[in-house]
């Protein structure tokens, strides 16, 4: 990848400090920053597990079944095969159809959150829907409805709540559990030559049914390294969501992290542009999980969602060069020295650890560089994001091919 983008020096600095020196330097804000939608409302526990699968190989896309799609090699993806002048108008869109294997999860989950990166050009569009199912019986769930990228025809009906569950925006949630997933995408194309191509979709499942026998089986330890890996700050360059337009600067914490890690891999844009390329016309917010991950692989930035439960998986990611992107929720008292009393739901970027294992961060809700490039405590950021979920953007570089 290119090298990351330099951190002001006063960023770099700020490293150094132990996480009670932030507290002079952050003074609460006047009021509590959201993440542009209706607030994070997972819940994390000891004995959630949590496992992430890509599909991303042509070899694996092949397993599944095409309606007018063709499975491309190099590089992998789905999309409308060529040529694609039949049908290509605004008004008469060409459209295929993806339908993915059967996919059996390696333990029982009930709750999931997807992630795809799409090529999009201009006049091409997706639908995403997914579908849950348990092999003992051979159920499924209807397929749910995840929302439209790009041009895409309009849904006839768009199921997001039944008995099995409900989806909450980018998260399908659900008392019950599953053992098998099936993801569909209706392709369209508005313009001749042009497709739309599947080149990722992540599943990320967890069980969090406090199943502590479950947990003990598949629970698996991961190896962090050396802490010279992942006791560092890297040199992600901070912003502020308080300097955007009053409509929108208490609702795009998303969009700004986001804008953040795009920047450390090398690509520079205003945050209000990539709100907008975010923006959830549907729900009306910019706090969209799924629609994040895609709209920074529209700017060349590859990345997927995960779920984290513990801290040796985050200082992977660190070790690696790679930011981890936070959701996070506060209630009064849980966080200290950030620029916030309590949270329903906001966005942070995780940009490594001191020897302590406490967390460097990016804070967007921050006015200033000195309580923005802070240190939080391990033990705030496991009651306001593991705690909640740990559901976490893995934005991995910039697009290889």
């Amino acid at each position: 990848m290119p090298a990351p983008a330099t951190a002001p020096a006063s960023a770099l600095a700020a490293s150094a400090s132990a996480p009670a020196s932030a507290a002079a330097s952050a003074p609460a804000a006047t009021s509590a920053p959201q993440d542009g939608g209706p607030g994070n409302n997972l819940r994390g526990g000891p004995n959630d597990v949590h496992a992430l699968l890509l599909d991303e190989a042509a070899e694996v896309f092949s397993r599944g079944a095409t309606e007018e799609a063709t499975i491309e090699v190099n590089p992998p993806g789905v999309a409308i095969p060529k040529p694609r002048t039949a049908g290509a108008t605004a008004d008469q869109p060409r459209l295929s159809t993806y339908t993915s294997r059967a996919i059996e999860t390696e333990f029982p989950f009930n709750d999931l959150v997807p992630s795809w990166n799409v090529d999009l050009p201009e006049g091409t569009g997706v639908e995403a829907e997914i579908r849950l199912g348990r092999k003992a019986d051979g159920s499924w769930t209807p397929y749910y409805y995840f929302g439209v990228w790009g041009t895409a025809p309009k849904p006839d009906r768009r199921i997001i709540k039944d008995d099995h569950g409900v989806i909450d925006i980018d998260t399908f949630r659900s008392s019950r559990s599953f053992d098998r997933i099936q993801y569909k995408f209706l392709l369209a194309t508005t313009v001749p030559d042009r497709s739309p191509v599947i080149r990722r979709v992540g599943l990320a499942y967890s069980n969090t049914l406090n199943d502590a026998a479950l947990a003990a089986r598949f629970r698996k330890p991961i190896d962090s390294g050396p802490p010279s890996g992942w006791a560092r700050r890297l040199p992600v360059p901070w912003r502020s969501q308080t300097v955007e337009d009053e409509k929108i600067r208490h609702s795009v914490c998303s969009p700004t992290s986001v804008s953040m890690v795009l920047q450390y891999y090398g690509v520079t844009r205003p945050t209000a542009e990539v709100a907008a390329a975010i923006y959830d016309r549907h729900y009306r917010v910019y706090g969209n999980w799924i629609r994040a991950v895609q709209a920074a692989y529209g700017y060349g930035v590859t990345g997927y969602l995960e779920r984290f439960g513990d801290w040796d998986a985050v200082k992977r990611h660190i070790a690696a060069g790679r930011p981890v992107i936070a959701s996070i929720r506060a209630e009064q008292g849980e966080i200290r020295h950030a620029p916030y009393r309590s949270t329903d739901g906001h966005l942070i970027v995780i940009v490594g650890f001191d020897q302590n294992g406490n967390l460097h961060i990016n804070d967007p809700a921050a006015k200033t560089i000195e309580a923005g490039v802070a240190t939080y405590f391990k033990e705030d950021m496991q009651k306001i994001w593991l705690d909640h979920g740990g559901v976490g953007y893995v934005l991995t570089g910039p697009v290889k091919r």
